[in-house]
C-alpha cells in the first residue's frame, strides 16, 4: 500500500522509524522548513564537510522535499490565530501547513505541536 505522508523533522532522530520508513512503501514528503532544520542540526554536529549527507540520507529513505510556498504561508498564519505564539512556534506551523495543503497525514513525535491538524499521527517509539 502506497500511502502519502508528511514527516515532522523529529522523526529522523529515530533509527527504528527510519528503517521502517525505508521499507514501508509509503511516499514521504518534508517541507523545505524541515529540510533546513535537518541540515542545520547535521552541519552543527558534523561540520560543513558533510553537506551532501542529508540529501543522500533523504534519497535513501525515498523522502521528497517540497518547497514552502505562498499557500503554505497563508495556512500557517491563519492556523496560528488564537493558538500558540506564532513567534515561538512558526516552524511547526510552517511544517504542518504542508500536511494541510496536501491533505496528507503528518507523522511526528511531538503531540502538542500539531494538535491543530486533523490528520496528525504521533509515534510512540523512543528516540534513539
Amino acid at each position: 500500500m502506497n500511502k502519502k505522508i508528511i514527516l515532522d523533522t523529529n522523526v529522523f532522530s529515530n533509527k527504528e522509524f527510519c528503517g521502517r520508513l525505508k521499507n514501508s512503501g509509503h511516499t514521504a514528503y518534508i517541507s523545505t522548513i524541515s529540510y533546513s532544520e535537518l541540515l542545520y542540526h547535521y552541519l552543527k554536529k558534523e561540520g560543513r564537510s558533510g553537506e551532501g549527507f542529508i540529501d543522500a540520507f533523504l534519497e535513501a529513505l525515498n523522502v521528497q522535499v517540497i518547497p514552502f510556498d505562498r499557500e503554505c504561508a497563508k495556512i500557517a498564519s491563519k492556523s496560528a490565530i488564537d493558538r500558540w505564539d506564532f513567534k515561538d512556534n512558526a516552524r511547526d506551523y510552517m511544517i504542518g501547513s504542508l500536511a494541510v495543503k496536501l491533505r496528507y497525514p503528518i507523522i511526528t513525535f511531538d503531540t502538542k505541536d500539531f494538535e491543530w491538524i486533523e490528520k496528525a499521527y504521533y509515534l510512540h517509539l523512543k528516540s534513539s
